[in-house]
């Protein structure tokens, strides 16, 4: 019985082997790397250590986060080669999608991309002149990388990037997971939380023991609200809401509404 059943193991390693090669014969190309093809493709890092994707196809910002009275911002939007690194310099092709873009162009100068001698990273740049309508509006621009005789397109999933940006100061992600916290999403006590709860402000490493401190602040919020658990984001958001009780604000400065207090 023993000896029939390593018999019959035999065979089918045999039977399995010559498919393979077969299948390589058919399919030669797929085993084949063309080490003179480069790739090209958007890599902007992905911030949320959590998540398994490395990049992701997005970028979004606000002046309202920034420098108050801005009158420009040059984008920075990482690309990235996988192949071989040359001794020239390598045009990058793109363009963009108008038919998912929703802005005024006339605000908006990008850069003539390359990838330097030499490298297997650089950039293309956007920059955007602030004007009033980014202050009701959140305009988006989306670009596509295209071949051409330097690159061919290279991960897929990267080959496009939307770039959002506005002047208004955007209700976050984590906002819902803590509005029991904060109350009901106001830009007025957005603004006051990222002026106290900055980076290095909360000594606390990540909760699971993964990355060091410092790592929670404003714009990374532990995932869920804990008391017990962040001890150090509780001590400040009291720090906040008895500045609230303290100093009169008002929804956009208006002092027909109520006052803006914490829960």
């Amino acid at each position: 019985m023993k000896k029939y059943y390593l018999y019959k193991k035999i065979n089918v390693c045999i039977l399995f082997s010559i498919f393979l090669l077969g299948s390589c014969k058919e399919n030669d190309n797929l085993l084949d790397y063309d080490t003179s093809t480069s790739y090209i493709y958007f890599a902007q890092p992905n911030a949320d250590k959590r998540s398994e994707e490395k990049w992701i196809d997005s970028i979004s910002y606000s002046f309202a986060l920034d420098v108050q009275g801005l009158k420009e911002k040059t984008i920075a939007i990482p690309l990235r080669v996988s192949g071989v690194a040359t001794a020239q310099n390598r045009k990058v092709n793109y363009a963009v999608n108008y038919d998912k873009s929703k802005a005024n162009f006339e605000i908006l100068t990008f850069s003539d991309p390359i990838i330097r001698a030499g490298r297997f990273t650089d950039t293309l740049y956007m920059k955007i002149r602030n004007t009033s309508e980014l202050n009701t509006r959140i305009m988006s621009v989306v670009l596509d990388l295209k071949d051409n005789d330097d690159f061919k397109v290279g991960n897929q999933s990267n080959r496009s990037i939307k770039i959002s940006f506005t002047n208004q100061l955007l209700e976050p992600k984590w906002w819902k997971t803590w509005v029991k916290v904060f109350g009901p999403y106001k830009p007025e006590v957005y603004r006051l939380w990222i002026q106290l709860y900055q980076l290095g402000a909360d000594p606390s490493p990540d909760l699971y023991g993964v990355y060091p401190a410092p790592y929670y602040y404003w714009d990374n919020m532990p995932t869920f609200a804990s008391a017990s658990s962040f001890p150090v984001t509780y001590m400040y958001i009291d720090v906040l809401r008895k500045y609230l009780r303290e100093h009169e604000v008002y929804p956009n400065g208006d002092t027909t509404q109520p006052r803006i207090y914490l829960p």
